[in-house]
């Protein structure tokens, strides 16, 4: 469900929604405002991270202040965007790019989230577009009529990342009332600073606000030109939050922290370090709110990481949404090798353009290798002995496995037998594999089960076989995938879990965070040969040590050394 339609189901008990979003035009306390409500909730025992946007300090957010800067002048010199200048296209590249600077972020922020159950707050994110359209209406590129459809445009684009972080259950605009916008810091370093477009820029947000509904909140931060008290607006905002997300862990110590370059940039970007000394600039020009130094820095460590990062990896779901980004709108290419140069996009249209191209190609030259790949587990004829092969296998080679399965069958070839049998006659039988005592007992009761409850067969659901003792998510889906094709998921052991790091697949350690991932890279018809086939190639040829770097497939799409 996109944004858009999220936004009308949205209730006031939709407490799942964890992110807080501060939006509004310029020089409205939007920083000062979120750093004050992140400290608050730290201090009622939440876990928090800060982020700004739009962040300069990568390569794309490097692009944008460039943009900003000139004014849009340089498209003219820009082939890609030859007939897009001037007109919508232009204003909808340009949103294009502050939801991709977005997405640079995206690794970090919902890994952080994911582990630490963090609340992330954003000065500024999706809903800023505002600022874009209001610019481009103030120089006639926009009329009227067409606001309302790049207002759905500039939704589409960044609705993948509210989604993720849920953007859109607590949004909070800062706003001036009764005065006239002015500049209190800063020399107009950008061309959005500047009074018809700030004025205008409310009138958008005020669009983006119907969208959303009750989530969104107006606060007044100025008031006939000064400012309102800051405990009264931290109030507001504080309250407002509780409201949406049932805010505060009482007897609990919360954490705050604000996202570093270091934090966002090694998500990433793989280079060996950033200059220490561009480093220390931006880090003085934040401390003394410089906002011209700050652009600078910002602007030279971006152009630092695009000249010297080895690699970009995304994680699946992050390059996936900026693929389709680039295909909707690929001027941005353009425009970012215009700014970072030719070393940078390709590395960039290598790590968002192929991990679903790598992984399909990855399937199709495995496939030729293994071309009717199945188990190497033998001494089974029946559904139930080949699970209870499975069951013995865990953390134990195929070939020790073979070794007991062929006297343990010829004793228990029956559930009934099995359910029988002595643990200690059992144990006696599987001494020659791993935890040969745990999996007496698995199996024995495993038998049992199935014997009782399923007629003496073994369930073909997922969800029933991970009822049976010694049964999990791997060893369900080889199961049904290896006897029955079911595609109900895929399975993932060491072999599996390898080459979908190697080849850059998945970020992932945890199995079944490795079997998500590649499932939704693969079409689900496909399910049942990636287990079969990346286990053999783990196996025989990209193995942990040693590989057989002649048979190695697509070594130029190989994430990490071997």
């Amino acid at each position: 469900m996109g944004i858009i339609e999220k936004a009308e189901n949205t209730t006031k008990s939709n407490y799942g929604l964890r992110g807080i979003l501060f939006e509004g035009g310029d020089q409205v306390g939007k920083g000062d405002a979120a750093l004050n409500t992140a400290r608050e909730l730290a201090s009622l025992g939440e876990d928090v991270v800060l982020i700004s946007f739009p962040f300069y300090a990568t390569p794309i957010g490097s692009t944008i202040r460039l943009v900003l800067s000139g004014g849009y002048e340089e498209f003219k010199d820009i082939p890609a965007m030859k007939g897009s200048i001037g007109n919508l296209r232009q204003v909808e590249c340009v949103m294009a790019l502050f939801a991709l600077n977005r997405l640079e972020t995206l690794s970090f922020l919902s890994d952080y989230q994911e582990k630490s159950n963090v609340i992330p707050i954003l000065d500024r994110g999706p809903f800023s577009h505002a600022l874009t359209i209001a610019y481009n209406v103030a120089s006639g590129v926009i009329s009227e009529e067409e606001i309302e459809k790049v207002v759905d445009t500039a939704v589409f684009l960044d609705h993948e990342f509210a989604e993720i972080l849920g953007l859109d259950n607590c949004v909070i605009q800062l706003r001036r009332a009764n005065s006239t916008w002015s500049a209190t810091r800063g020399g107009g370093e950008d061309v959005y600073e500047c009074v018809e477009v700030q004025d205008i820029c409310d009138d958008i947000y005020s669009k983006f606000a119907k969208k959303i509904g009750e989530g969104w909140n107006d606060v007044v931060t100025t008031d006939g030109g000064g400012w309102v008290d800051r405990e009264e607006i931290l109030k507001e905002i504080v309250n407002f939050a509780k409201s949406r997300m049932g805010l505060g862990k009482p007897g609990r110590e919360g954490s705050f922290k604000i996202a570093s370059l270091d934090d966002v940039v090694g998500a990433i970007y793989s280079l060996d370090s950033v200059s220490k000394d561009l480093l220390s600039k931006l880090s003085s020009a934040l401390e003394e709110n410089n906002k011209k130094a700050m652009y600078d820095s910002a602007l030279n460590i971006g152009r630092e990481i695009a000249r010297n990062t080895k690699s970009i990896s995304f994680d699946t779901r992050t390059s996936s949404v900026m693929k389709s980004i680039f295909d909707d709108f690929p001027e941005c290419y353009g425009i970012i090798e215009h700014y970072m140069g030719e070393k940078y996009i390709n590395q960039l249209r290598k790590a968002i353009m192929n991990t679903r191209d790598i992984a399909n190609k990855l399937l199709v030259e495995v496939e030729r290798i293994y071309p009717e790949a199945q188990t190497e587990l033998f001494n089974w004829s029946t559904a139930f002995q080949f699970l209870i092969c499975i069951i013995l296998s865990a953390q134990t080679t195929d070939r020790q496995v073979n070794k007991v399965t062929g006297e343990l069958f010829e004793k228990f070839p029956t559930p009934l037998r099995l359910s029988q049998a002595r643990e200690e006659e059992v144990e006696n039988t599987l001494r020659g594999i791993n935890y040969f005592n745990t999996k007496s007992r698995n199996i024995i009761k495993t038998a049992k089960i199935i014997h009782e409850q399923f007629n003496d067969e073994p369930p073909k659901s997922i969800q029933e076989l991970q009822t049976l003792p010694g049964v999990g998510y791997k060893t369900a889906n080889v199961f049904l995938n290896d006897l029955y094709q079911a595609n109900q998921g895929i399975a993932v052991d060491t072999h599996v879990a390898r080459v979908a790091r190697m080849y850059g697949l998945t970020k992932e350690s945890d199995p079944t965070k490795i079997a998500k991932d590649l499932e939704k890279l693969y079409p689900k018809n496909d399910w049942y040969k990636v287990n079969s086939s990346f286990v053999l190639y783990g196996r025989y040829i990209l193995k942990a040590k040693k590989p057989d770097m002649d048979k190695v497939v697509l070594k130029e799409y190989l994430k990490q050394a071997v």
